[in-house]
């Protein structure tokens, strides 16, 4: 809702607004998604991480490229024409939770 009022409010003066949302990266954040899982369940890493990857349709966690490279085109000159949306990327999980 920000963004959308953000990128109307601005799209005059040539600032473009978007939004990306992240699913589960390579990140602290799912590091200790991981070693709850590991302290809560008794799994080992490898089994902590499988259980995170397989709730993903692609069955893996994203990388940091990944993202990177989104938000990259996102800021380019290529995605001038993008305004006031809210980009997923999360491997399909966002599906799941309809």
């Amino acid at each position: 809702m920000l963004a959308k009022h953000l990128a109307d409010t601005l799209s005059g003066s040539g600032i473009r607004v978007n939004v990306v949302a992240p699913g589960y990266f390579n990140t602290g954040r799912v590091h200790n998604r991981i070693e709850a899982l590991m302290v809560d369940e008794g799994l080992d890493r490898d089994a902590a991480i499988e259980r995170v990857a397989n709730a993903n349709p692609l069955g893996r966690i994203g990388t940091a490229d990944e993202l990177a490279e989104l938000v990259g085109f996102i800021v380019s000159d290529r995605a001038r024409y993008l305004n006031g949306t809210t980009i997923v990327i999360d491997g399909g999980s966002s599906r799941l939770a309809t």
